[in-house]
Parts: C-alpha cells; sequence; structure tokens
C-alpha cells in the first residue's frame, strides 16, 4: 500500500520505523509542554480574566493545538517504544501530522495579525516564557518532529480531516461561549455576531489557513524524505539533542 500524499506508488521502506533521536526529542518536549500547560492551572493563570469565563483558556485557538500537543508527546513516546506498533504509530502520525498544520497556522496568524492590526493585547502578570511558548515554541517543536520523524509522517487524509474537524468544531464553539461570556475573546471580535459576514470570513480562514500550512508541510516531509543526503533538518535537530543532553 502507498503512503498518501508521498508520490505515486511510492512504498516506505520500514513504515513504522521510528527514528532513534524521536524518543529523546518527545521526552523533552513532553516536559517542556506538560510544564506549560500545566501552568494554566495555577494560581498565576487563574487570576486572568479569561480563566474565570465560560470555557476557560479554550476560548482562545492558541489554546486548542497547545491542548493536543500535550497529548501528542506522551503518546509519541509510547510510538516510540513499541517501535512497530499496529495502532500507537498510526494515531500518532495522524495526530503529529493534523498538530503541525494547527500549531504552524496559529503562529503565523499570530504574527501576521501584529503586523496588520499593530501590537494585540497579551495576558497580564504571565511569565515572559509563556506568549513565546505559545506562539513560537508550537511551530518550533511541530518543526521539530518533523525533521527527526518525517519518514513516518505522512500527512494524509485522515490528518487532514481530523484537523478539519477539530477546527470546525472551535468555529462551532466560539458563538457558542460569546453567548455565554457576552462577547468574543478576542477585541477584534467585539462587533462580531454568530451570522455577521465577519464572522463567515473569520470562519473561513481559520479552515482554509491550517490546510494550507498542512499541505506545505507535507511538500517539506516529501522533500525531505527524497533527499538521499541527510537533510539541513535532520543536522539541526540532531545538533539541537546533541546539546540537551
Amino acid at each position: 500500500m502507498s503512503v498518501p500524499g508521498r508520490g505515486k506508488g511510492r512504498r516506505p521502506e520500514r513504515p513504522y520505523k521510528i527514528p532513534k533521536d524521536a524518543l529523546a526529542l518527545h521526552i523533552v518536549l513532553a516536559g517542556i509542554f506538560g510544564y506549560v500547560w500545566l501552568w494554566h492551572l495555577t494560581k498565576q493563570a487563574n487570576e486572568q480574566p479569561i480563566a474565570s469565563k465560560y470555557g476557560w483558556f479554550f476560548n482562545y485557538a492558541t489554546f486548542i493545538p497547545l491542548t493536543l500537543q500535550f497529548l501528542q508527546w506522551p503518546l509519541c513516546i509510547i510510538a516510540d517504544c513499541v517501535r512497530r506498533g499496529k495502532i500507537a504509530c498510526p494515531i500518532t502520525n495522524n495526530l503529529s501530522c493534523a498538530i503541525f498544520g494547527m500549531a504552524t497556522f496559529v503562529t503565523a496568524m499570530y504574527y501576521g495579525m501584529q503586523l496588520t492590526m499593530g501590537s494585540l493585547e497579551e495576558p497580564k502578570k504571565v511569565p515572559l516564557w509563556l506568549p513565546h511558548m505559545l506562539h513560537t515554541g508550537n511551530s518550533i517543536a511541530a518543526l521539530l518532529d518533523l525533521a527527526v520523524c518525517h519518514k513516518v509522517r505522512t500527512f494524509g487524509w485522515r490528518a487532514s480531516a481530523l484537523m478539519t474537524g477539530i477546527m470546525g468544531a472551535y468555529i462551532l464553539w466560539l458563538p457558542y461561549s460569546a453567548q455565554r461570556n457576552n462577547g468574543f475573546p478576542y477585541p477584534f471580535m467585539e462587533k462580531y455576531s454568530a451570522l455577521s459576514w465577519q464572522y463567515a470570513a473569520f470562519s473561513t480562514v481559520l479552515l482554509v489557513g491550517p490546510l494550507i500550512t498542512f499541505y506545505l508541510g507535507r511538500a517539506l516531509s516529501f522533500q525531505i524524505s527524497s533527499r538521499k543526503s541527510p537533510s539541513l533538518f535532520d543536522s539541526e535537530a540532531k545538533h539541537i539533542l546533541e546539546k540537551l543532553g
């Protein structure tokens, strides 16, 4: 069976052969993202206005891929240990590919909005590292995972459907949450309504944007895998892992 999106008739040499570096990378990322996510349970996090509203931090699009990455890395560790697992590896493959599309889109959207709308309102009294982890660290982690595990990141239709389903659920959830909270979570959406053309345009961006970054990730994965010599991404990932010990 050929791998979806990887070229006609192309067969992976070992479908679920996980690279040796993957386990070390995923352990480090599990620790980092576990710390970041669990920070949202602290007293400092509960002092944020959004924490007392209906839906908690899930009102923010940024928190969706963060939560998924919080779950992703422990699952990847299991897959790394199983190596040729028939269940764990396909699940982590599809989840990782879906998260790549969402995480990189969130980063692009955040910095795009900064350029077009000026400085965005940031949460007050939070650690200096938090905004960087939420808006940049998520994409760096996804890129590192792709660099090390590109041979088992297929970016198939199941991953695409999973990603679109999650973003679609968020689009449906947000108006309900806004009704309970008397307003959307983002200041630029204060004049939006669930049936307005502005929200329809925003929803379209939330659906189409991740698909664009998803297919860019698939192209990048194919490009890395098709090279005979180790790619620049592989070398950089290994160098970072060596520094981490």
